[in-house]
């Protein structure tokens, strides 16, 4: 148990000393792991583990969808109003695929692209 608590704090530490200009991929921490602790873990383990670092500890630990990818600590007010907009922006496209992907195979006569049901 206590080797699972230090591979923990060993991959928040990596993304902790990320930065926007040199993010660390899910890869990359599994590689990590692996050299360190001889310990294999998945990035949906690590994508998990973010979110409830996200959640719990209110950490402003964020992703790029652009190039360079990977996780890092964000350091900026701004840098994190950038990443917020690209979410919504990307929850957004999302949401309108699949009303579009409904409407067209289920038939659907009217598209609706409500964003809140009444």
């Amino acid at each position: 148990m206590q080797e699972n608590k230090e591979i923990k704090e060993f991959i928040k530490a990596k993304i902790t000393k990320a930065t926007a200009e040199k993010p660390i991929t899910s890869t990359q921490l599994i590689k990590d792991v692996r050299a360190e602790f001889n310990f294999i873990t998945s990035s949906r383990t690590i994508r998990k583990m973010i979110l409830y670092w996200q959640d719990k500890e209110h950490l402003p630990i964020i992703s790029s969808r652009k190039h360079p990818y990977g996780y890092h600590f964000c350091r900026s007010e701004a840098e994190y109003d950038a990443y917020e907009l690209e979410m919504r922006n990307h929850s957004i496209r999302q949401f309108t695929t699949i009303k579009m992907v409904k409407m067209n195979y289920f038939g659907t006569n009217q598209p609706s692209l409500d964003l809140v049901e009444a």
